[in-house]
């Protein structure tokens, strides 16, 4: 029988995601109340995780949302991608 799929899950199953406290940091970078960084990451990404929606609009969603350019919503993707992914969790 050849394997038809292979199934990854992320999101604190198959690894360990510590707070690193990245959207602390962002949200110092940009000068914003505590708390209001994240708030406003999910208004703008909250769409992409129900719908279908290019990565571009993501991206513009998240401009829009934070007030950041895109060289800084590049530079927040990067390091939420890192934050996100963790470190494996060992056997």
């Amino acid at each position: 029988m050849a394997i038809k799929a292979i199934v990854f899950d992320i999101g604190g199953v198959l690894e360990h995601t510590p707070d690193t406290g990245m959207m602390e940091k962002w949200e110092e970078r940009l000068a914003l109340p505590a708390g209001e960084f994240s708030v406003r990451v999910m208004q703008a990404w909250g769409a992409g995780a129900l719908e279908d929606i290019p990565a571009s609009v993501l991206h513009q969603n998240l401009c829009e949302a934070t007030g950041m350019d895109d060289a800084q919503a590049n530079a927040f993707t990067e390091d939420f991608w890192k934050d996100y992914l963790g470190i494996p969790i060992p056997n």
